[in-house]
């Protein structure tokens, strides 16, 4: 039996949304410990060489995920306060354009041209 069978597509975006909502407030938490391990050198005390290995080895992230997160985390430490600027990096690419579109647009632009 299908688990969503009964459930219309506006309840299921709906609760697509209310999930993803769950969820950035769950990585806003967890950079914020994340930032506060770091901060107490925590993580070394523990045995990790760093932040980064911590965030691979402990929790099990992969290393894409860590590095982003370890990033953040980092980027909150010298914003100075990991509440009010909980993920720096996200909101630095907003202020300044970025999108994954227009990175993907000046790479094709700064490719060579191969001629035949």
């Amino acid at each position: 039996m299908d688990l969503f069978a009964h459930l219309p597509d506006a309840a299921l975006t709906a609760r697509l949304y209310e999930i993803r909502k769950e969820e950035r407030a769950l990585l806003v938490e967890f950079l914020r410990y994340l930032n506060e391990l770091d901060r107490r050198r925590t993580v070394l005390e523990l045995g990790f060489a760093n932040l980064f290995a911590f965030c691979t080895e402990f929790p099990g992230l992969s290393n894409g995920t860590a590095f982003r997160r370890t990033k953040s985390a980092e980027g909150s430490a010298t914003a100075g306060n990991a509440r009010s600027s909980a993920l720096p990096g996200i909101a630095a690419r907003r202020s300044t354009g970025w999108s994954f579109t227009t990175s993907i647009r000046s790479a094709r632009a700064a490719r060579p041209r191969w001629r035949t």
